[in-house]
């Protein structure tokens, strides 16, 4: 089943069992003049739709998971960011643990986009 040209079943490439988005942070997390959780949460080109059931945003540094987040909901990103979408929410310690250094590598595989979602 297609909606609005994305395929809403589930991403195979990491086994992750809750509604998430992946968020490439490598350029950003290499100037740490900021929190993790700042740098992480915005600000991004997302899809209004698919980010609207988006749980838990994973923080994707050199193709691993480098920490997770409960998403508590979306808004726009202040300015010059117009057109882009900051989460709201706080680090989740218990998927933090379970996924913290895992390959996420092959979910962006043949492309160039900083976000993928998965079972969204």
């Amino acid at each position: 089943m297609l909606t609005e040209g994305y395929s809403i079943t589930p991403n195979p490439c990491i086994d992750i069992d809750v509604p998430g988005i992946l968020l490439k942070i490598d350029k950003k997390f290499q100037k740490p003049h900021s929190s993790l959780y700042n740098i992480t949460r915005g600000h991004w080109v997302v899809n209004d739709a698919r980010v609207s059931n988006v749980k838990y945003a994973f923080a994707v540094v050199d193709g691993h998971v480098k920490d997770v987040f409960k998403v508590d909901y979306w808004e726009d990103a202040p300015f010059p960011h117009v057109g882009r979408k900051q989460f709201v929410g706080k680090r989740d310690e218990k998927l933090a643990k379970q996924y913290e250094g895992r390959n996420v590598q092959p979910c962006f595989a043949g492309g160039s986009n900083p976000v993928k979602y998965v079972n969204v």
